[in-house]
């Protein structure tokens, strides 16, 4: 064990050196010197953080507990807006977790801050958030259906139908489908595809 974690640590020097010396840094080593240089040099992150009155952060449903050590040596006691949505997190594979939103908001819900929920979706379609609430509200406990904006008085008239398709080769029976849809003069823009997984 001591022999590999020796190998380990070596390689892992010899990596890292050859990317500084190439700049061929990933979003990781990014955050991973990030967080070293606000441990390393502590006065720089208070000075940073002193020249900003107030912090904005978008996405906290995307943030990792790593992220949330840069962020909180940086917003230290400024006041800050942060915006998120727990189902629509996607960045599980780069360290994102769904308690770290969930922590936040009991943090703040501890410090008596304001807490507002947007239960109106504005950007789609009433008959397409429609779909979604009756079609995802049975895979999980934790999904929250959310309200389908009002009806435009005069809303242009979309083909709405919803196909769902199960097969052995499921990829394959979704592409013939796709081909119908195209030779039947449905344009691309118009389709969407829902799936349960990324695979």
């Amino acid at each position: 064990n001591q022999l590999f974690l020796k190998f380990i640590s070596d390689l892992a020097a010899s990596v890292l050196q050859h990317k500084r010396s190439t700049g061929e840094l990933t979003i990781a080593d990014l955050e991973n010197l990030s967080l070293q240089l606000i441990e390393e040099y502590p006065d720089t992150a208070q000075d940073f953080s002193d020249s900003w009155d107030y912090f904005m952060i978008d996405e906290y449903q995307d943030t990792s507990p790593l992220q949330v050590r840069i962020l909180n040596s940086i917003v230290r006691d400024k006041p800050c807006f942060i915006v998120g949505d727990p189902q629509q997190s996607i960045y599980l594979f780069r360290g994102a977790r769904s308690e770290v939103f969930e922590d936040k908001q009991a943090e703040m819900e501890k410090r008596k801050a304001h807490i507002g929920f947007l239960e109106t979706n504005y950007r789609s379609e009433p008959t397409l958030m429609n779909f979604i609430n009756s079609y995802f509200a049975g895979f999980s406990g934790q999904f929250k259906a959310m309200v389908a904006k009002p009806e435009a008085r005069e809303s242009r008239l979309l083909p709405h139908d919803a196909f769902y398709i199960k097969a052995e080769e499921q990829p394959l029976a979704v592409l013939n489908h796709l081909r119908y849809l195209l030779h039947q003069g449905i344009a691309p823009q118009e389709i969407c595809v829902l799936s349960r997984s990324n695979n």
